[in-house]
Protein backbone atom coordinates (compact mmCIF):
# COMPACT_ATOMS: atom_id res chain seq x y z
CA UNK A 1 0.00 0.00 0.00
CA UNK A 2 0.86 3.29 -0.76
CA UNK A 3 2.28 5.15 2.56
CA UNK A 4 3.66 8.54 1.65
CA UNK A 5 3.82 10.83 -0.99
CA UNK A 6 6.08 14.47 -1.55
CA UNK A 7 7.13 16.73 -4.30
CA UNK A 8 9.75 18.74 -3.70
CA UNK A 9 10.99 21.85 -5.66
CA UNK A 10 14.49 23.66 -4.85
CA UNK A 11 14.96 21.15 -1.85
CA UNK A 12 11.92 22.46 -0.13
CA UNK A 13 8.95 19.75 0.37
CA UNK A 14 6.17 21.86 -1.45
CA UNK A 15 3.51 19.23 -1.10
CA UNK A 16 3.09 16.45 0.86
CA UNK A 17 0.28 13.65 1.35
CA UNK A 18 -0.05 11.08 3.85
CA UNK A 19 -2.10 7.17 3.66
CA UNK A 20 -0.07 5.80 6.60
CA UNK A 21 2.81 6.26 9.24
CA UNK A 22 6.12 4.96 7.82
CA UNK A 23 9.38 6.97 8.90
CA UNK A 24 9.46 9.30 12.07
CA UNK A 25 11.14 12.24 11.80
CA UNK A 26 14.61 11.05 12.48
CA UNK A 27 14.23 8.23 10.03
CA UNK A 28 13.17 10.72 7.44
CA UNK A 29 15.74 13.00 7.60
CA UNK A 30 18.28 9.92 6.78
CA UNK A 31 15.82 9.61 3.87
CA UNK A 32 16.55 12.95 2.69
CA UNK A 33 20.28 12.52 3.05
CA UNK A 34 20.30 9.51 1.45
CA UNK A 35 18.10 11.24 -1.64
CA UNK A 36 20.24 14.28 -1.52
CA UNK A 37 22.84 13.53 -4.63
CA UNK A 38 19.59 13.20 -6.89
CA UNK A 39 17.98 16.32 -5.48
CA UNK A 40 21.38 18.28 -6.12
CA UNK A 41 22.00 16.46 -9.19
CA UNK A 42 18.80 14.98 -10.40
CA UNK A 43 18.57 12.51 -13.48
CA UNK A 44 15.89 13.38 -15.33
CA UNK A 45 12.80 11.64 -16.53
CA UNK A 46 14.78 8.14 -14.52
CA UNK A 47 12.74 5.97 -12.23
CA UNK A 48 14.83 4.91 -8.95
CA UNK A 49 13.50 2.34 -6.43
CA UNK A 50 15.11 0.70 -3.40
CA UNK A 51 13.99 -0.43 -0.05
CA UNK A 52 15.16 1.46 3.12
CA UNK A 53 14.04 -0.26 6.23
CA UNK A 54 11.16 -1.63 6.38
CA UNK A 55 9.74 0.10 3.37
CA UNK A 56 10.23 1.10 -0.48
CA UNK A 57 11.18 4.23 -1.82
CA UNK A 58 10.58 5.42 -5.70
CA UNK A 59 11.57 8.31 -6.97
CA UNK A 60 11.87 10.38 -10.46
CA UNK A 61 12.81 14.27 -11.44
CA UNK A 62 10.13 15.58 -13.65
CA UNK A 63 11.24 19.55 -15.04
CA UNK A 64 13.30 20.02 -12.13
CA UNK A 65 10.32 18.42 -9.87
CA UNK A 66 11.80 15.79 -7.55
CA UNK A 67 9.00 13.56 -6.70
CA UNK A 68 8.99 10.40 -4.09
CA UNK A 69 6.46 7.85 -2.99
CA UNK A 70 7.30 5.77 0.03
CA UNK A 71 5.59 2.31 0.23
CA UNK A 72 5.22 -1.30 1.63
CA UNK A 73 7.89 -3.84 0.70
CA UNK A 74 5.46 -6.06 -1.11
CA UNK A 75 4.39 -3.54 -3.28
CA UNK A 76 5.49 -4.33 -7.39
CA UNK A 77 7.85 -1.54 -8.19
CA UNK A 78 5.68 -1.68 -12.00
CA UNK A 79 2.54 -0.69 -10.01
CA UNK A 80 4.16 2.28 -8.23
CA UNK A 81 5.58 3.46 -11.28
CA UNK A 82 2.82 3.45 -13.12
CA UNK A 83 0.47 4.97 -10.38
CA UNK A 84 3.58 7.65 -10.03
CA UNK A 85 3.26 8.43 -13.70
CA UNK A 86 -0.39 9.72 -13.28
CA UNK A 87 0.37 11.35 -10.24
CA UNK A 88 3.12 13.40 -11.88
CA UNK A 89 0.88 13.92 -15.10
CA UNK A 90 -2.03 15.11 -12.90
CA UNK A 91 0.33 17.33 -10.98
CA UNK A 92 1.66 19.18 -14.12
CA UNK A 93 -1.74 19.50 -15.14
CA UNK A 94 -2.71 21.82 -12.38
CA UNK A 95 0.06 23.32 -11.44
CA UNK A 96 1.89 24.12 -14.24
CA UNK A 97 4.05 27.32 -12.09
CA UNK A 98 5.05 23.92 -9.23
CA UNK A 99 5.07 26.56 -6.60
CA UNK A 100 1.00 27.28 -6.83
CA UNK A 101 0.27 24.34 -5.02
CA UNK A 102 1.46 25.46 -1.62
CA UNK A 103 -0.87 28.01 -2.28
CA UNK A 104 -4.97 27.09 -0.82
CA UNK A 105 -7.33 26.71 -4.11
CA UNK A 106 -9.68 24.72 -5.73
CA UNK A 107 -7.19 22.72 -7.59
CA UNK A 108 -5.13 21.78 -4.50
CA UNK A 109 -8.21 20.04 -3.09
CA UNK A 110 -8.87 18.59 -6.56
CA UNK A 111 -5.17 17.22 -6.37
CA UNK A 112 -5.76 15.32 -2.77
CA UNK A 113 -8.90 14.50 -4.00
CA UNK A 114 -6.94 12.54 -6.51
CA UNK A 115 -4.25 11.12 -4.53
CA UNK A 116 -7.10 9.39 -2.18
CA UNK A 117 -8.85 7.62 -4.72
CA UNK A 118 -5.48 6.60 -6.63
CA UNK A 119 -4.75 4.14 -3.95
CA UNK A 120 -7.53 2.06 -4.53
CA UNK A 121 -6.03 1.19 -8.01
CA UNK A 122 -2.96 -0.56 -6.32
CA UNK A 123 -5.67 -2.87 -5.38
CA UNK A 124 -4.32 -3.46 -1.96
CA UNK A 125 -4.79 -6.54 -0.45
CA UNK A 126 -5.90 -8.24 2.38
CA UNK A 127 -5.71 -12.24 2.67
CA UNK A 128 -8.95 -13.83 5.10
CA UNK A 129 -6.76 -17.29 5.79
CA UNK A 130 -7.76 -20.05 8.47
CA UNK A 131 -9.47 -23.07 8.91
CA UNK A 132 -12.73 -24.20 7.48
CA UNK A 133 -15.88 -22.92 9.42
CA UNK A 134 -13.68 -20.83 11.58
CA UNK A 135 -15.94 -17.16 10.19
CA UNK A 136 -13.64 -16.05 7.66
CA UNK A 137 -16.53 -15.81 5.03
CA UNK A 138 -18.71 -13.90 7.79
CA UNK A 139 -16.15 -11.69 8.40
CA UNK A 140 -16.22 -10.23 4.69
CA UNK A 141 -19.73 -10.33 4.90
CA UNK A 142 -19.70 -7.75 7.67
CA UNK A 143 -16.63 -5.62 5.97
CA UNK A 144 -17.77 -5.63 2.60
CA UNK A 145 -19.56 -2.67 0.55
CA UNK A 146 -22.19 -2.14 -1.30
CA UNK A 147 -20.35 -3.84 -4.71
CA UNK A 148 -20.22 -6.83 -6.64
CA UNK A 149 -17.32 -9.11 -5.53
CA UNK A 150 -14.90 -10.23 -8.06
CA UNK A 151 -14.52 -14.41 -7.96
CA UNK A 152 -11.56 -16.17 -8.69
CA UNK A 153 -11.94 -20.22 -9.65
CA UNK A 154 -15.39 -20.51 -8.00
CA UNK A 155 -13.65 -20.86 -4.85
CA UNK A 156 -12.31 -17.26 -3.83
CA UNK A 157 -14.25 -14.02 -3.95
CA UNK A 158 -12.58 -10.42 -3.30
CA UNK A 159 -14.64 -8.00 -1.58
CA UNK A 160 -14.02 -4.13 -1.70
CA UNK A 161 -13.77 -2.61 2.04
CA UNK A 162 -13.08 0.70 3.53
CA UNK A 163 -10.33 1.29 6.42
CA UNK A 164 -10.30 4.99 7.21
CA UNK A 165 -11.07 6.18 4.03
CA UNK A 166 -8.88 3.76 2.47
CA UNK A 167 -10.03 1.13 0.13
CA UNK A 168 -8.92 -2.41 -0.01
CA UNK A 169 -9.43 -5.78 -1.73
CA UNK A 170 -10.39 -8.26 1.11
CA UNK A 171 -10.04 -11.98 0.01
CA UNK A 172 -11.80 -15.17 0.91
CA UNK A 173 -10.52 -18.35 -0.18
CA UNK A 174 -13.44 -20.98 0.37
CA UNK A 175 -11.80 -24.30 -0.36
CA UNK A 176 -12.49 -26.93 2.49
CA UNK A 177 -8.69 -27.75 2.13
CA UNK A 178 -6.99 -26.85 4.98
CA UNK A 179 -3.78 -27.77 3.34
CA UNK A 180 -4.23 -27.15 -0.44
CA UNK A 181 -1.21 -25.94 -2.25
CA UNK A 182 -2.97 -22.88 -3.98
CA UNK A 183 -3.17 -21.05 -0.11
CA UNK A 184 0.51 -20.27 -1.39
CA UNK A 185 -0.57 -18.43 -4.09
CA UNK A 186 -3.42 -16.90 -2.75
CA UNK A 187 -1.07 -15.05 -0.02
CA UNK A 188 1.52 -14.03 -2.86
CA UNK A 189 1.22 -9.85 -2.34
CA UNK A 190 -1.14 -9.17 0.43
CA UNK A 191 -0.18 -6.62 2.44
CA UNK A 192 -2.05 -8.18 5.38
CA UNK A 193 -3.49 -11.48 6.57
CA UNK A 194 -6.38 -11.93 8.75
CA UNK A 195 -5.58 -15.56 10.08
CA UNK A 196 -9.32 -16.18 11.67
CA UNK A 197 -9.56 -19.58 14.34
CA UNK A 198 -12.03 -20.81 15.95
CA UNK A 199 -11.22 -20.54 20.10
CA UNK A 200 -13.40 -23.17 21.07
CA UNK A 201 -12.48 -25.70 18.82
CA UNK A 202 -8.71 -25.55 16.75
CA UNK A 203 -5.48 -27.73 16.41
CA UNK A 204 -2.29 -26.59 17.08
CA UNK A 205 -0.74 -28.24 13.73
CA UNK A 206 -3.57 -26.69 11.65
CA UNK A 207 -2.62 -23.22 12.64
CA UNK A 208 0.84 -23.73 12.67
CA UNK A 209 0.66 -24.44 9.10
CA UNK A 210 -1.42 -20.81 8.29
CA UNK A 211 1.88 -19.41 10.00
CA UNK A 212 4.13 -20.65 8.56
CA UNK A 213 2.87 -20.09 5.33
CA UNK A 214 3.24 -16.78 6.34
CA UNK A 215 6.73 -16.88 6.98
CA UNK A 216 7.39 -18.50 4.01
CA UNK A 217 5.65 -17.08 0.97
CA UNK A 218 4.38 -13.79 2.29
CA UNK A 219 7.19 -12.48 4.50
CA UNK A 220 6.84 -9.22 3.75
CA UNK A 221 3.19 -8.85 4.56
CA UNK A 222 1.59 -8.76 8.13
CA UNK A 223 -0.54 -11.08 10.32
CA UNK A 224 -3.34 -10.74 12.35
CA UNK A 225 -4.34 -13.42 14.37
CA UNK A 226 -8.17 -12.92 15.29
CA UNK A 227 -9.17 -15.79 17.81
CA UNK A 228 -13.05 -16.07 16.92
CA UNK A 229 -16.31 -17.71 18.68
CA UNK A 230 -14.91 -16.22 22.56
CA UNK A 231 -18.81 -15.87 23.80
CA UNK A 232 -18.79 -19.47 23.75
CA UNK A 233 -18.12 -21.51 27.47
CA UNK A 234 -15.71 -24.08 25.66
CA UNK A 235 -13.17 -20.95 24.23
CA UNK A 236 -9.69 -21.17 25.58
CA UNK A 237 -7.94 -18.30 28.14
CA UNK A 238 -6.10 -15.85 25.05
CA UNK A 239 -3.49 -15.74 27.27
CA UNK A 240 -3.12 -19.32 26.97
CA UNK A 241 -3.20 -19.52 23.12
CA UNK A 242 -0.58 -16.71 23.00
CA UNK A 243 1.64 -18.50 24.94
CA UNK A 244 1.11 -21.57 22.51
CA UNK A 245 2.18 -20.24 19.39
CA UNK A 246 4.07 -17.49 20.90
CA UNK A 247 1.95 -14.38 18.95
CA UNK A 248 -0.61 -11.86 19.86
CA UNK A 249 -3.61 -13.02 19.51
CA UNK A 250 -7.42 -10.82 19.54
CA UNK A 251 -10.32 -12.42 20.63
CA UNK A 252 -13.82 -11.27 18.77
CA UNK A 253 -17.25 -12.50 18.79
CA UNK A 254 -19.82 -11.77 16.11
CA UNK A 255 -22.26 -11.45 19.16
CA UNK A 256 -20.43 -8.16 20.27
CA UNK A 257 -22.56 -5.45 18.48
CA UNK A 258 -19.45 -3.24 17.90
CA UNK A 259 -17.70 -6.10 16.08
CA UNK A 260 -17.48 -4.39 12.85
CA UNK A 261 -15.75 -1.21 14.36
CA UNK A 262 -13.35 -3.25 16.17
CA UNK A 263 -12.18 -5.39 13.57
CA UNK A 264 -11.50 -1.98 11.46
CA UNK A 265 -9.67 -0.65 14.49
CA UNK A 266 -7.79 -3.73 14.75
CA UNK A 267 -7.20 -3.64 10.62
CA UNK A 268 -6.26 -0.29 10.70
CA UNK A 269 -3.92 0.26 13.89
CA UNK A 270 -1.69 -2.55 12.64
CA UNK A 271 -1.57 -0.88 8.82
CA UNK A 272 -0.90 2.17 10.63
CA UNK A 273 -3.43 3.95 8.30
CA UNK A 274 -3.21 8.20 9.62
CA UNK A 275 -7.02 9.16 10.69
CA UNK A 276 -7.61 12.64 8.97
CA UNK A 277 -5.42 15.23 9.44
CA UNK A 278 -6.90 17.51 12.40
CA UNK A 279 -8.85 20.42 10.76
CA UNK A 280 -7.84 22.99 13.13
CA UNK A 281 -4.38 23.22 12.99
CA UNK A 282 -4.42 26.19 10.89
CA UNK A 283 -6.27 27.99 13.52
CA UNK A 284 -3.52 26.72 16.29
CA UNK A 285 -0.97 27.80 14.30
CA UNK A 286 -2.66 31.45 14.04
CA UNK A 287 -2.83 31.49 17.90
CA UNK A 288 0.64 30.46 18.54
CA UNK A 289 2.01 33.07 16.28
CA UNK A 290 -0.09 35.50 17.77
CA UNK A 291 1.49 34.92 21.09
CA UNK A 292 4.48 35.46 20.01
CA UNK A 293 2.95 39.47 18.63
CA UNK A 294 2.11 39.95 21.62
CA UNK A 295 5.48 38.55 23.37
CA UNK A 296 3.98 35.85 25.51
CA UNK A 297 6.87 33.36 24.55
CA UNK A 298 6.22 30.88 27.85
CA UNK A 299 2.11 30.44 26.31
CA UNK A 300 3.67 30.38 21.94
CA UNK A 301 6.21 27.96 23.13
CA UNK A 302 3.49 25.36 24.71
CA UNK A 303 1.07 26.18 21.68
CA UNK A 304 4.06 25.22 18.88
CA UNK A 305 5.29 22.28 20.88
CA UNK A 306 1.58 20.83 21.02
CA UNK A 307 1.74 21.51 16.78
CA UNK A 308 4.93 19.85 16.70
CA UNK A 309 3.33 16.99 18.04
CA UNK A 310 0.62 17.00 15.94
CA UNK A 311 3.02 17.07 13.01
CA UNK A 312 5.01 14.15 14.54
CA UNK A 313 1.80 12.12 15.18
CA UNK A 314 0.55 12.47 11.48
CA UNK A 315 3.97 12.51 10.22
CA UNK A 316 3.46 15.70 8.16
CA UNK A 317 7.05 16.44 7.71
CA UNK A 318 6.24 19.89 5.47
CA UNK A 319 4.72 21.61 8.49
CA UNK A 320 7.22 20.22 11.04
CA UNK A 321 10.74 21.69 10.18
CA UNK A 322 9.20 25.35 10.58
CA UNK A 323 7.22 24.60 13.55
CA UNK A 324 10.63 23.59 14.80
CA UNK A 325 12.32 26.74 13.31
CA UNK A 326 9.65 28.71 15.36
CA UNK A 327 11.01 26.28 18.52
CA UNK A 328 14.21 27.54 18.27
CA UNK A 329 13.54 30.91 17.71
CA UNK A 330 11.04 31.68 20.85
CA UNK A 331 13.31 29.53 23.20
CA UNK A 332 16.21 32.23 22.14
CA UNK A 333 13.64 35.33 23.38
CA UNK A 334 13.32 33.34 26.44
CA UNK A 335 16.80 32.76 27.58
CA UNK A 336 17.40 36.73 26.43
CA UNK A 337 14.66 37.91 28.75
CA UNK A 338 15.97 35.65 31.48
CA UNK A 339 19.23 37.14 30.95
CA UNK A 340 18.12 40.31 30.95
CA UNK A 341 16.35 39.97 34.08
CA UNK A 342 19.65 38.77 35.98
CA UNK A 343 21.83 41.64 34.92
CA UNK A 344 18.57 44.36 36.05
CA UNK A 345 19.18 42.95 39.52
CA UNK A 346 22.75 43.55 39.57
CA UNK A 347 22.75 47.27 37.95
CA UNK A 348 23.73 49.68 40.29
CA UNK A 349 20.79 52.50 40.56
CA UNK A 350 21.01 56.10 41.18
CA UNK A 351 20.61 57.23 44.59
CA UNK A 352 17.20 58.82 45.49
CA UNK A 353 16.61 62.30 46.30
CA UNK A 354 17.78 63.63 49.54
CA UNK A 355 15.08 63.90 52.18
CA UNK A 356 15.03 65.05 55.66
CA UNK A 357 12.75 62.90 58.23
CA UNK A 358 11.87 66.18 59.97
CA UNK A 359 11.33 69.90 59.39
CA UNK A 360 14.65 71.76 59.57
CA UNK A 361 13.57 74.64 62.19
CA UNK A 362 15.50 77.46 62.17
CA UNK A 363 14.90 80.22 64.79
CA UNK A 364 14.86 84.00 64.31
CA UNK A 365 17.23 86.35 64.32
CA UNK A 366 17.17 88.75 67.01
CA UNK A 367 15.80 92.07 65.56
CA UNK A 368 17.91 94.52 64.81
CA UNK A 369 18.95 97.47 66.94
CA UNK A 370 18.59 100.74 65.55
CA UNK A 371 21.55 103.30 65.87
CA UNK A 372 21.60 106.91 65.41
CA UNK A 373 24.15 108.70 63.80
CA UNK A 374 26.82 110.12 65.32
CA UNK A 375 27.90 113.59 64.06
CA UNK A 376 31.45 114.31 63.74
CA UNK A 377 31.31 117.84 65.18
CA UNK A 378 29.85 116.25 68.26
CA UNK A 379 32.05 114.47 70.56
CA UNK A 380 30.54 111.99 73.11
CA UNK A 381 31.63 110.00 75.41
CA UNK A 382 32.83 106.22 73.79
CA UNK A 383 30.22 104.85 76.41
CA UNK A 384 27.34 106.65 74.91
CA UNK A 385 28.11 105.71 71.34
CA UNK A 386 25.47 102.51 70.78
CA UNK A 387 27.72 99.44 69.49
CA UNK A 388 26.62 98.00 66.39
CA UNK A 389 24.78 94.64 67.09
CA UNK A 390 27.48 91.51 66.31
CA UNK A 391 26.31 89.43 63.44
CA UNK A 392 24.14 86.22 64.36
CA UNK A 393 25.28 82.62 63.33
CA UNK A 394 22.74 79.05 63.57
CA UNK A 395 24.10 77.06 66.14
CA UNK A 396 23.78 73.10 65.23
CA UNK A 397 21.37 72.72 67.57
CA UNK A 398 19.09 75.54 66.09
CA UNK A 399 18.87 72.97 62.86
CA UNK A 400 17.07 69.50 63.73
CA UNK A 401 18.55 67.32 60.97
CA UNK A 402 18.47 63.51 60.81
CA UNK A 403 21.98 63.10 60.30
CA UNK A 404 21.90 59.18 60.00
CA UNK A 405 19.97 59.75 56.24
CA UNK A 406 22.02 62.80 55.43
CA UNK A 407 25.73 60.91 56.37
CA UNK A 408 23.55 58.14 53.90
CA UNK A 409 22.27 59.50 51.08
CA UNK A 410 24.27 62.71 50.89
CA UNK A 411 26.76 63.30 47.66
CA UNK A 412 30.36 63.07 47.99
CA UNK A 413 32.32 65.33 46.90
CA UNK A 414 35.99 63.99 47.15
CA UNK A 415 38.81 63.71 44.84
CA UNK A 416 39.68 60.29 43.33
CA UNK A 417 42.06 59.43 46.01
CA UNK A 418 39.67 59.58 48.84
CA UNK A 419 36.85 57.52 46.36
CA UNK A 420 39.28 55.01 45.66
CA UNK A 421 40.78 54.70 49.48
CA UNK A 422 36.98 54.42 50.95
CA UNK A 423 36.05 51.64 48.45
CA UNK A 424 39.33 49.92 49.21
CA UNK A 425 38.57 49.75 52.89
CA UNK A 426 35.32 48.82 52.28
CA UNK A 427 36.17 45.67 50.47
CA UNK A 428 38.52 45.17 52.80
CA UNK A 429 35.82 44.97 55.82
CA UNK A 430 33.74 42.63 54.18
CA UNK A 431 36.72 40.09 53.96
CA UNK A 432 37.92 41.18 50.60
CA UNK A 433 41.01 42.51 48.60
CA UNK A 434 41.29 44.66 45.85
CA UNK A 435 44.31 46.36 45.04
CA UNK A 436 44.23 50.64 45.52
CA UNK A 437 45.20 51.38 41.54
CA UNK A 438 41.98 48.41 40.73
CA UNK A 439 40.08 50.58 43.17
CA UNK A 440 40.70 53.67 41.44
CA UNK A 441 39.90 51.91 37.81
CA UNK A 442 36.71 50.98 39.31
CA UNK A 443 35.58 54.38 40.67
CA UNK A 444 36.16 55.80 37.24
CA UNK A 445 34.43 53.30 35.35
CA UNK A 446 31.83 53.63 37.37
CA UNK A 447 31.49 57.63 37.15
CA UNK A 448 31.56 57.40 33.87
CA UNK A 449 29.03 55.29 33.91
CA UNK A 450 26.24 57.02 35.98
CA UNK A 451 27.62 60.63 34.63
CA UNK A 452 27.73 62.07 38.19
CA UNK A 453 29.28 62.37 41.69
CA UNK A 454 29.45 58.74 43.35
CA UNK A 455 27.78 58.52 47.03
CA UNK A 456 28.20 56.02 49.95
CA UNK A 457 25.53 54.11 48.54
CA UNK A 458 27.07 53.67 45.30
CA UNK A 459 30.37 52.98 46.87
CA UNK A 460 28.67 50.44 49.15
CA UNK A 461 26.70 48.55 46.14
CA UNK A 462 30.37 48.14 43.95
CA UNK A 463 31.64 47.13 46.68
CA UNK A 464 28.87 44.04 47.38
CA UNK A 465 28.83 43.48 43.52
CA UNK A 466 32.78 42.93 43.29
CA UNK A 467 32.68 40.74 46.49
CA UNK A 468 29.33 38.64 44.65
CA UNK A 469 31.22 38.30 41.52
CA UNK A 470 34.66 37.56 42.66
CA UNK A 471 32.67 34.58 45.14
CA UNK A 472 30.97 33.17 41.62
CA UNK A 473 34.34 33.06 39.88
CA UNK A 474 35.58 30.93 42.28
Amino acid sequence: MLRHIYIIFNKNIIFSYSYALAFNNEQFKNVQDLLNEFIDLPISNQFFHRPFGDYQLFYITKNNVFYLIIADLVDKSDYIKEVLNKIIKRFQNLFPNSLEIKEKNKEKNEFTEFLRKIHYELHSKIALVGPYGSGKTTIANLLKLNFEPKIFMNFAKSYKINIDNLYFDLWDFQLEDNFSPLWNKFLSGADLILLVFDSSNYKIKTLAHFINLQKTDAKFSKLIVLANKRDLSEARELKQIENEFNFPVFGISFKDPEIKNKLINIISNELKVIKEFPSEFDDLLKIAENEVINKRYLDALNHFNHLKDICNKFQEFIHLSTIEQKISEIEKLIEKEKREKEVEKFKIKAPEKISFSQKVLVKPLPPQVKTTKIKTSEKKPIKEIEKKPKKQFLKPQDIKVNLDTVKKDSIIEKSFDTLESELFYLIKEKQGNLSLKLCKTYVEKLQNKLKRSLTSVDLNKAAEIYLKRKEISN
